[in-house]
């Protein structure tokens, strides 16, 4: 699909209860929340080829919290991951969030299974800019 092809994209504001769901699908897009010092809603997909984040090994790196996508193995900062994140404002177990989204795509919010493997560097508390422990699912 070509750039006059791609279909207009409108913001959506979408709801989510922490306590029956934890990620965002929205047109072809996933996103996750993910529960640490500074909670997030970051895109569920690697950059890299699209694999599956939410089944990514968590590791401690120079640059800080890095998720290893479990198809290629590609390395993704959390600070860059975060940065790819949508607006969003958590008030207790309620998240409300902004997603550019392709014109008549729905926000179906859902629980997916995120179960981060840890690699020994990071079994117990990674300190800077990471999650501590696994991530609310």
């Amino acid at each position: 699909m070509g750039r006059a092809d791609t279909p207009a994209a409108t913001p959506r504001v979408a709801h989510l209860d922490r306590r029956e769901a934890n990620a965002i699908e929205i047109g072809e897009d996933l996103y996750m929340f993910l529960d640490a010092e500074d909670p997030a809603l970051v895109p569920a997909r690697c950059p890299h080829r699209g694999g599956p984040l939410h089944f990514a090994t968590l590791t401690q790196r120079a640059q800080g919290a890095v998720l290893v996508c479990p198809w290629h193995g590609t390395p993704v900062p959390l600070r860059a991951l975060k940065r790819r994140g949508v607006a969003m404002v958590q008030s207790g177990d309620r998240v409300r969030a902004v997603i550019d989204a392709p014109d008549g795509a729905e926000a179906i919010v859902r629980h997916i299974p995120i179960r981060f493997a840890t690699e020994a560097a990071c079994a117990g508390d990674c300190s800077g800019d990471t999650m501590k422990g696994t991530p609310h699912s």
